[in-house]
């Protein structure tokens, strides 16, 4: 009998896959044309943004899972982040070069996500959040004692040499995109077969009914540990990632508002879906540049441009009550809410005489 279930859900896991291809290699399609426009038409500046939508794209789509998916309220973006980060720092002044530096802080950050997975055995919800906002402060006060502490940490922080800086400042920009791009591509594929896999329905059912889960022979305590640990890791390794790519990191960077940004990315792109943390990631950090810019072309003062991001909290503040009330499916739930609205209205049609 155990045998003749095995089969069926691996015949449910291969059409569910066959299901989202389209939707997953689509969606790949999309982004390289994205990636193709912005390296042969935009300029460093944008392309430097765009790049940035891209890394914050990985640590989203960690979050998404485990938040959007498995029902684990976290607030600890910021912190894994900053564990990357200064875990690459750490890493590099021991003496380990690039990419052992990153792989290292990846490693701190599955470590430190199962610590954080610990009290998710036993709590949830406005708790679990309490306890992951714990860690986020934990965090900043041990990065911010390292970084005081250190000889060759300057007023902005550590100083690294950004990866490609040879290519000239275009050309950097222009290979860190057809790098993001890889890594984001890899980050969605591994996505899709969680989702579309046995381990995605465990998922769901642990964030709507743990105690069934655990009658159905889940390992809820083992799951939540290796969740908890490799989105951790996702995220520690964009921590790292990123300090390449500008060649700094600063304890000052990772705030509070940069946590609460993440749970918008999830929030505004879609909640467990495929790819609501790469849209999602594409709205809230492009948006300060959007801002900025509109307001300098209406008000061309010198000071105009200070306002910005001002402009750009607010926004970012609307969009989370407005997505919350309107659209709890995001961004990504468009198209088929979309055709459902159309089904209905066929329907209709065809029932009126």
């Amino acid at each position: 009998m155990m045998i003749f279930t095995r089969i069926a859900t691996h015949l449910r896991a291969r059409r569910m896959r066959r299901e989202r291809r389209p939707e997953l290699l689509g969606g790949i399609a999309v982004m390289a044309l994205v990636t193709l426009y912005f390296t042969t038409r935009a300029s460093s500046s944008d392309l430097y943004v765009f790049n940035l939508c891209l890394l914050a794209a990985i640590g989203a789509s960690a979050l998404n899972l485990l938040m959007g998916t498995a029902g684990q309220v976290s607030i600890g973006s910021a912190a894994f982040l900053l564990v990357g980060a200064f875990g690459t720092v750490w890493a590099h002044r021991l003496g380990i070069v690039f990419p052992l530096d990153i792989i290292a802080a990846t490693a701190i950050g599955a470590a430190v996500g199962l610590l954080v997975g610990l009290p998710a055995l036993r709590i949830q919800g406005l708790y679990l959040a309490l306890a992951t906002l714990a860690v986020h402060f934990i965090a900043l006060y041990v990065a911010n004692e390292y970084q005081a502490n250190a000889q060759d940490a300057g007023a902005g922080g550590f100083q690294v040499s950004p990866k490609f800086s040879h290519l000239g400042l275009l050309d950097q920009q222009r290979a860190w995109s057809w790098v993001l791009f890889g890594l984001v591509a890899a980050t969605t594929v591994l996505m899709s077969r969680l989702l579309t896999a046995r381990s995605g329905r465990a998922l769901r059912l642990i964030r709507t009914h743990e105690t069934v889960a655990a009658v159905m022979g889940i390992p809820v305590a083992r799951t939540k540990l290796v969740l908890f640990m490799g989105t951790s890791a996702a995220t520690a390794a964009q921590g790292g990632i990123t300090e390449y790519l500008t060649g700094s990191v600063s304890v000052e960077g990772y705030t509070l508002l940069l946590a609460v940004s993440y749970i918008a990315m999830i929030i505004i792109g879609g909640l467990d879906s495929l790819w609501g943390g790469t849209i999602g990631a594409g709205v809230v950090i492009s948006l300060s540049t959007i801002s900025t810019n509109a307001v300098s072309r209406f008000s061309p003062s010198p000071t105009a441009a200070l306002h910005g991001p001002q402009i750009a909290q607010v926004v970012f503040g609307a969009l989370i009550i407005v997505f919350v009330l309107f659209s709890r499916h995001g961004i990504a739930g468009w198209p088929k809410a979309a055709a459902q609205m159309l089904a209905r209205l066929q329907r209709n049609r065809s029932t009126t005489p």
